[in-house]
């Protein structure tokens, strides 16, 4: 993973350009892969013994927001909706600089998929193989580094809005967002229009979180109570929070 890690760290410092707002988004991805790396490797070693799962997640981890530095480069922002799929320039990238061609075939398309399907709503329903517990693992490291960023935005908001996906900070809490979340459903960022929602939104990525000690990571780290503190009262607020911390501290066999 070495020689993995130092091309990334250097792919992803070439875009710097020597102003600090720009840089320091650059920065933010940057760090943000290698901790879903890390963070990948240690929730597949909590469901696999198997070294090769080891490194695809690892790996799958590293790359998967890869194509963030060339979107933040000609858009000048994180937004999707407002340049293009990450999770697809991440595999042009991938694959134009044949980053994992020394790979074994298998584990080489294994990677592309999870990082193709990383931001999807829901993954598509498979049988449980491999692959899927590559996207799951992927996909929890994902969130649980990102918690970690937007909590440090919203407590430290001198931060850039780009975190934000530039919504404005306003009381606003959408009636269709409050649904979804009462429902444990994935909200739609359609639905978005306030910060606000976007904070009710990312509690509701708690329900996606597939594995038990995802789930043990997000209750060690206070994140579902943190998040609710910055979020405005409302009627059903209350029975919302209990419902997340059950889910979190619920049993499962993973």
């Amino acid at each position: 993973m070495q020689e993995f890690t130092k091309f990334f760290i250097e792919y992803s410092e070439s875009f710097l350009t020597g102003n600090a707002a720009e840089d320091q988004m650059i920065i933010l991805k940057r760090d943000h892969c290698t901790a879903v790396s890390g963070l990948a490797l240690e929730l597949m070693q909590s469901v696999s013994a198997c070294p090769a799962d080891w490194r695809a997640a690892e790996l799958g981890g590293l790359l998967h927001d890869i194509g963030r530095f060339r979107q933040y480069r000609q858009y000048r922002t994180f937004s999707d909706a407002r340049s293009e799929n990450h999770a697809k320039l991440s595999v042009e990238v991938i694959e134009e600089l044949k980053i994992t061609e020394k790979l074994p075939p298998q584990e080489q398309r294994m990677i592309l998929k999870t990082v193709a399907r990383h931001n999807l709503p829901k993954l598509p329903a498979e049988p449980e193989t491999r692959q899927r517990l590559l996207d799951q693992v992927v996909r929890d490291a994902d969130k649980i580094d990102i918690y970690n960023i937007v909590l440090d935005y919203y407590e430290r908001p001198e931060l850039h809005q780009s975190v934000a996906l530039d919504l404005p900070d306003l009381p606003q809490i959408s009636d269709e967002v409050i649904a979804a979340l009462s429902a444990k459903q994935s909200v739609n960022m359609r639905a978005l229009a306030t910060l606000n929602d976007f904070k009710l939104c990312q509690l509701a990525w708690v329900y996606d979180l597939n594995l038990f000690r995802s789930r043990r990571i997000f209750a060690e780290r206070n994140y579902i109570e943190r998040m609710c503190k910055l979020i405005p009262d409302f009627s059903g607020f209350g029975n919302i929070r209990k419902q997340l911390n059950d889910f979190l501290n619920g049993d499962d066999s993973q």
